[in-house]
């Protein structure tokens, strides 16, 4: 990934805590003729050090046979972004975009059937847990999560990389970057994006 360095996110803990607030990703490999191919899929956490992340992909996904034991992947996690006008600039300037994304590279490794059940459950236990009408793995029928299983393939990734690019202007000075953010503010649906350049500016 291209970071500068105005725009590198080193720390492991904010890494977690980024990848835990959006684990829906994409997963990237490459076949035989190294044409790459990637699956939008929901990811789950499985180990914190080092970083172990599960997924599970439907076996009729032409992907599905590229999750050999062993082969190197890579998972991509997005955040907040947006369009930066550069009308908003006290000089002339071109507009950019903001963002935040990390990349996870690792080794992929196929899961064992009580592997898949609990992966499976705790998938569904971590997006059922603020619902007030939560629906609990355990009481799935045991013929619907065998038929299930059978149609999925579950893998985890052992990470041995990551990359982050946190990139929100922080490169600008100080009116610069309240310009910004007063102009993200007048719109909507940038709220996200606004709490992080808030976050992540340093003077």
């Amino acid at each position: 990934m291209y970071t500068p360095e105005d725009f590198k996110m080193v720390d492991p803990k904010e890494q977690l805590e980024f990848i835990q607030s959006n684990t829906f990703g994409i997963l990237i490999s490459t076949n035989s003729t190294l044409e790459p191919l990637a699956s939008h899929l929901p990811f789950y956490i499985r180990q914190k050090e080092p970083l172990v992340i599960e997924g599970h992909i439907s076996r009729a996904n032409n992907q599905c046979e590229l999750l050999r034991n062993g082969k190197n992947a890579m998972l991509i996690f997005q955040g907040p972004n947006g369009y930066i006008s550069s009308s908003v600039y006290g000089h002339e300037n071109v507009p950019t975009w903001n963002y935040q994304a990390i990349h996870v590279y690792g080794t992929l490794s196929l899961l064992n059937d009580v592997e898949m059940e609990n992966h499976l459950a705790d998938l569904m236990t971590l997006h059922e847990s603020n619902r007030d009408n939560k629906k609990e793995f355990s009481k799935l029928s045991k013929k619907l999560i065998d038929d299930y299983k059978k149609e999925i393939l579950c893998f985890r990734l052992t990470a041995y990389r990551t990359e982050a690019s946190y990139k929100l202007s922080q490169n600008r000075n100080k009116a610069d970057h309240e310009a910004i953010i007063h102009d993200l503010e007048q719109k909507e649906d940038y709220a996200a994006l606004v709490t992080a350049m808030k976050k992540h500016y340093k003077e």
